[in-house]
């Protein structure tokens, strides 16, 4: 059986009262959906509303459904390639 390729994201939220950040494993081809899922955002904080409430990936925005990749973030907000 092939090794699973495991990926360190982390999910941050900022609300008007509360914020939190979650550092977690997930395998590869996971999408942002199934990363907010896992780190149990919703369950924390149930004023989000993924329906009307925009994400991103280092300050872009992207859709629920984008798979998250390895692009280690070196602080400049450019993903890895800065």
């Amino acid at each position: 059986m092939a090794a699973v390729e495991l990926l360190r994201v982390e999910v941050a939220y900022a609300g008007e009262r509360t914020s939190s950040r979650v550092a977690l494993d997930v395998p590869a081809g996971t999408t942002v959906r199934g990363v907010i899922e896992r780190a149990r955002v919703l369950a924390r904080h149930p004023e989000i509303d993924l329906a009307r409430y925009a994400v991103g990936i280092f300050g872009t925005r992207c859709g629920l459904d984008d798979l998250v990749a390895d692009g280690a973030d070196d602080g400049d907000g450019a993903g890895g390639d800065g």
